[in-house]
């Protein structure tokens, strides 16, 4: 397989402004292969900047609740790859998605299965490295992101965790070029031609810089915590293997309604974080199955770390005039469900 000219002479300017001989010499080895092209050796510059993964997550047995968003999910994104013929019909491209939504909700692990159930290849930059990086460098490594992500023979799904600590509005002069080189990139790229599809999460939404949330570049999704319904599904998903193995000892179906209804306003983390406490009880005390008491001393302590992220959410949609995005974070702040 040949590479096009244009990427040989991209390349080529990367390694005369400084990338790195070891890292061109990456890009041709990935690109002469239609697989996952992975580097072994854990000192290449490439490392630096891009993660990669094929997730082995699912939208039903990994992922508890979150109805709306993975219909959103898969409606802008799923679905356009494949129904491919249907959507091209109405002239209907793949977009970009930002998810928003409190911490710990499963922002990043609905992306990982939504490009695992479409088979995109997972491409994560490494963003806190790149912000490190000197003046005039920080600006070629994204574009080199987006340069090799195209330069891939499958599609990809590149996703920017935390996008408002790099595309922070009123920023100071070095995150604003970071921020207008990305909005270049992503106007550049054609969901058509199997450029990457890009994907970004926040959890201050609000610091976005509204020029990079505009409804041209991304499609906003909610991701909200879970209501009652979702909290017994991710418990279940959680404890349901210790269950096959005999090692708790209650009712069961009784233990996950009891714990769901004692958990309002938890996350996702929330509850791993509640499983995996109330595990290392029977752990540290002695070699037994799992008790019901063994969540109940975890529940005295434990507390939702969602709550302040309202308050926080809410005075801060008021002191920048976010109308639209306060009303869509009010769909669901705490509740007694």
């Amino acid at each position: 397989m040949r590479m096009g000219r244009s990427l040989t002479n991209y390349v080529i300017n990367q390694a005369v402004y400084g990338v790195g001989k070891s890292l061109v010499k990456e890009i041709f080895k990935n690109n002469t292969e239609r697989h996952l092209p992975a580097v072994k050796d854990n000192d290449s510059p490439i490392n630096n900047l891009i993660k990669f993964e094929r997730p082995e997550v699912y939208f039903d047995r990994d992922i508890g609740g979150l109805r709306d968003a993975k219909e959103e999910l898969k409606k802008h994104l799923i679905y356009p790859r494949t129904k491919q013929d249907l959507y091209l019909l109405f002239e209907k491209q793949l977009g970009n998605i930002l998810l928003i939504g409190p911490p710990g909700c499963g922002k990043t692990l609905l992306t990982k299965a939504a490009a695992n159930e479409c088979g995109l290849l997972f491409i994560s930059p490494h963003m806190g490295d790149i912000v490190k990086r000197y003046l005039g460098e920080r600006e070629k490594a994204v574009q080199f992101i987006f340069e090799y992500c195209r330069s891939l023979y499958e599609p990809s799904l590149l996703f920017f965790d935390e996008m408002h600590q790099f595309t922070l509005r009123n920023g100071p002069p070095y995150i604003q070029r970071i921020n207008d080189e990305l909005q270049m990139q992503i106007d550049g790229n054609d969901s058509r031609k199997g450029y990457p599809i890009v994907v970004g999460s926040s959890r201050k939404p609000w610091l976005v810089d509204p020029a990079m949330r505009r409804p041209g570049r991304f499609k906003t999704i909610s991701v909200s915590p879970p209501n009652l319904y979702e909290r017994k599904q991710i418990l279940r998903i959680k404890l349901n293997n210790l269950f096959y193995k005999s090692m708790i000892e209650c009712d069961y179906e009784n233990l996950l309604t009891d714990l769901a209804e004692r958990t309002p306003n938890f996350s996702g983390d929330d509850l791993t974080s509640l499983v995996e406490d109330a595990k290392d009880i029977p752990i540290y005390e002695a070699r037994r199955v799992l008790k019901k008491e063994d969540f109940d001393k975890v529940l005295k302590i434990k507390r939702s770390s969602i709550i302040s992220w309202f308050s926080e959410a809410i005075r801060a949609c008021r002191r920048y005039d976010e109308k639209d995005l306060l009303e869509e974070i009010m769909k669901f702040s705490p509740r007694q469900t």
